[in-house]
């Protein structure tokens, strides 16, 4: 997307806007200016199917490493660079002048403010209009042709060849959402000072019944299979609000927060119908980890809001202790806008080591920023949030180096955006003598975004990943607005990938390519 020529970010190209970050707070000036954006957003179901992706352990690390002697890199010397992220030739070489021209305008469009605040009103008004068939065919051509692989599985297996063609894996991401609640909406608006609808970019899984809980649990166990036949290696992920009630993780968080009670503590608290409901819950989060471990693919469980991620984390780490042993089946994830994401994860890498199992874990950056905010406004307690983003910047790389730190205790997914977080965590890898590949490290962008970093770190050899979405077109709208609001966020990523495109573009032109 661009040669990174500055060490100082802009909030703007942070991917989330000054309105929405600093609501409430006064501006801190910041000592470090490590570059870096919000994390992918998590949903329901995802399963990977990649090229040559392992699980090794016990790979070879330095003394001075294992000592904590780590020489941070310092300056990014063109010479010495791992992974020209500059270099968009790799980003390109796959994609035809079709699909160039449709990236162009798509990210031209992601520019417009008042299109993408009130994108999800035009689409209404097109399928009132011109109608289902006609509105879908005009998104397939657009941003649902950019942002996502097509309607099922079977549809999105050109995008996967293209992407294993550049030695990149794919992960399959089951994409069909509902947005977020409108009262949600409505409240989270009024309480954060007119924040905007389109700034709200993550939903809130609601609970329907128990049937339907089952019927997710089948679907994720279908991705985990799906992920299992090209050989180990492979990806699922899930909410566990997609597996159960919401208010059970809400309400057991408070009381493991508050009273120190255990989970087996918890559930005397509770009624016969909720102990059952509660188990049930348990039981199919089992059985996606059980049936992860036969089919050699490991689980990212996704982060949710910080008042229930106490009971997640409580979850995750009993699955840990017991199906991580000898390779990494279970992932938990942590956002690291949240000021206690690093002793979270510190913590559960010491118990890892204390007791003789893998930590695995997903780093983002975090989707829920707007409503934990209200939220804390609201019942008067502190923000949760780091006070700015370059202490959030901070979070995220220092959270990654201590994991490099200790790889041989972990396997880790850096899921960013950012080229200087990616340059930052290569650099990191060379310098403790880390294996771009079956060392446990893990690099995941979204498809249609950020496509010179992926395919760059592809062709190095790293072990990078694409989230391929897929569903009908209307029920992954709610998605595609996201990713709209996200690309109109990154501003100036987004202009130096538009003009690179734009060479691209006028060469296969003059050269007649297509």
């Amino acid at each position: 997307m661009f040669r990174f020529v500055c060490t100082f970010p802009s909030i703007r190209s942070s991917g989330i806007t000054p309105r929405n970050y600093h609501a409430g707070f006064p501006s801190k000036v910041a000592s470090h200016g490590n570059h870096s954006i919000a994390g992918a957003p998590t949903r329901p179901v995802r399963a990977v199917i990649t090229p040559s992706a392992s699980h090794a352990r016990g790979i070879a690390i330095p003394a001075s490493t294992a000592a904590g002697h780590i020489e941070e890199p310092q300056q990014r010397s063109p010479r010495k660079l791992l992974v020209d992220f500059g270099d968009f030739t790799a980003a390109y070489k796959y994609q035809n002048l079709a699909t160039l021209l449709r990236s162009y305008s798509v990210l031209k469009l992601c520019q417009y403010g008042v299109l993408v605040r009130n994108s999800r009103k035009l689409i209404d008004f097109s399928y009132t209009v011109l109608g289902d068939k006609l509105t879908n065919r005009l998104m397939e051509f657009t941003f649902y042709g950019h942002f996502c692989g097509g309607e099922d599985a079977v549809s999105v297996e050109r995008s996967i060849q293209i992407l294993k063609n550049a030695n990149v894996g794919a992960i399959l991401d089951y994409a069909a959402e509902a947005d977020v609640e409108e009262d949600m909406v409505d409240q989270v608006t009024d309480l954060s000072g007119g924040v905007n609808q389109d700034e709200i970019i993550a939903r809130t899984y609601s609970y329907e019944n128990e049937a339907h809980c089952d019927i997710n649990m089948d679907v994720t166990r279908h991705a985990v299979m799906s992920a299992g036949e090209g050989g180990p290696g492979g990806f699922a992920a899930v909410k566990l609000t997609s597996l159960g009630r919401p208010d059970f993780l809400e309400s057991m968080a408070k009381k493991l927060v508050n009273s120190n009670l255990s989970l087996s503590g918890c559930l005397k608290t509770m009624c016969a119908e909720e102990v059952i409901q509660y188990e049930n819950m348990i039981g199919r989060v089992e059985k996606l980890a059980t049936t992860a471990q036969k089919m050699g693919v490991s689980l990212l469980i996704d982060a949710e809001q910080t008042y229930m991620q106490p009971t997640i984390d409580r979850v995750v780490l009993d699955l840990q202790r017991r199906y991580n042993k000898d390779t990494p089946v279970v992932y938990n994830t942590f956002q690291c806008y949240l000021t206690d994401s690093a002793s979270r994860a510190k913590r559960d890498l010491e118990y890892a080591k204390k007791e003789g199992w893998i930590f695995a874990a997903k780093f983002v950056r975090g989707a829920y920023i707007v409503q934990e905010r209200a939220r804390a406004e609201q019942m008067g307690y502190e923000d949760p949030i780091h006070d700015t983003i370059y202490d959030t910047h901070k979070n995220y790389n220092d959270c990654v180096r201590m994991a490099l730190k200790d790889i041989s205790h972990c396997s880790i997914m850096v899921a960013t955006h950012n080229e200087e977080s990616v340059w930052r965590t290569v650099q990191q890898m060379k310098a403790m003598g880390i294996p771009q590949k079956g060392s446990g490290v893990y690099f995941g962008q979204l498809l249609g975004m950020c496509d010179h970093i992926t395919y760059n770190l592809g062709r190095e050899g790293f072990e990078a990943f694409k989230y391929v979405p897929y569903g009908p077109v209307h029920e992954v709208l709610p998605y595609l607005i996201r990713r709209a609001v996200e690309n109109s966020d990154i501003m100036g990523s987004a202009q130096k990938e538009l003009t690179q495109l734009k060479v691209e573009i006028r060469k296969r032109l003059t050269l007649g390519l297509m």
